[in-house]
């Protein structure tokens, strides 16, 4: 999603206020608080706030507490504690009641006479809550909607077989089926180039000396960097779209092996965020 320039501030400043009522609410969980939700919700509104943070509407005020209480029940299950969200997170929420968009936008009262644009298009209605996400730089509307199932025509079954030159290797029976032959080179191809630049930021004299030019040569790279990386996950989130619609569209039955993944690589301790 594409907003105006204006409606781009009103975005950000909505989603910022969003992260401080879920860090104020962890806040009070974490000094005692063991009320309700809805009782948590009601300090929230008469607690003192930045002037900036009353510009969230009421009912995302209401979510981000829901969120932080929620947080907290699954930590606790989990023996731990919730954490405050950070400014720096690459993927940042906002959450809207069923009914919040209406009219081709969210809350049109207060954004009046902005709009913002869709390549892939979007809903003038739903009737479900909705979505306004924020990841590395770009902004996505998640808008549910309920579609009938389609039974597929087919009888026919087929076993998969991961891989790594292939990404899918398939026996239905009559014949083997390879999807994604060779697509590992090509992504393989990018991430080389993407390990090549950062090395070049991580040696480019900007961190050394605060020179105008080389910090503009250093951000160049980053941006590069990011489009390089953007594009090896479209390049996997289009082969796994593609063969998930071709396998639903011609077989019956499909046998999926577990994919333990996790365990085949070994993790650095760091977590790099570049």
């Amino acid at each position: 999603m594409f907003p105006s320039k204006e409606l781009h501030k009103v975005w950000k400043t909505w989603l910022n206020a969003y992260r401080w009522v879920y860090n104020w609410s962890i806040a009070t969980i974490k000094n005692g608080y063991q009320g309700s939700t809805y009782d948590l919700q009601k300090i929230a509104r008469s607690a003192d706030r930045p002037e900036w943070v009353k510009t969230l509407p009421g009912h995302q005020l209401q979510e981000a507490v829901a969120d932080a209480i929620d947080a907290s029940k699954q930590a606790k299950v989990n023996n731990g504690f919730a954490k405050f969200k950070s400014c720096r997170e690459t993927s940042q929420v906002i959450k809207f009641k069923a009914g919040d968009f209406k009219k081709g936008s969210w809350y049109l009262t207060k954004v009046k006479g902005l709009s913002f644009r869709s390549p892939q298009g979007f809903p003038n209605e739903c009737i479900y809550g909705t979505q306004l996400v924020w990841i590395k730089g770009k902004w996505y509307g998640v808008f549910p909607e309920y579609i009938e199932p389609t039974p597929t025509q087919k009888d026919r079954v087929i076993a998969l077989d991961p891989g790594i030159r292939t990404f899918l290797t398939g026996f239905d029976g009559v014949s083997y089926i390879e999807i994604g032959t060779g697509d590992i080179g090509r992504i393989q191809r990018l991430c080389q180039q993407l390990d090549r630049l950062m090395s070049r930021i991580d040696l480019s004299p900007a961190k050394r000396q605060r020179r105008s030019r080389s910090v503009r040569q250093s951000a160049a790279m980053r941006k590069a960097a990011h489009r390089l990386r953007q594009k090896i996950q479209d390049l996997i989130k289009d082969c796994h779209n593609k063969s998930a619609s071709f396998l639903v569209n011609n077989y019956k039955l499909i046998f999926l092996p577990t994919f333990e993944t996790s365990e085949m690589v070994v993790k650095s301790a760091r977590k790099l965020n570049k």
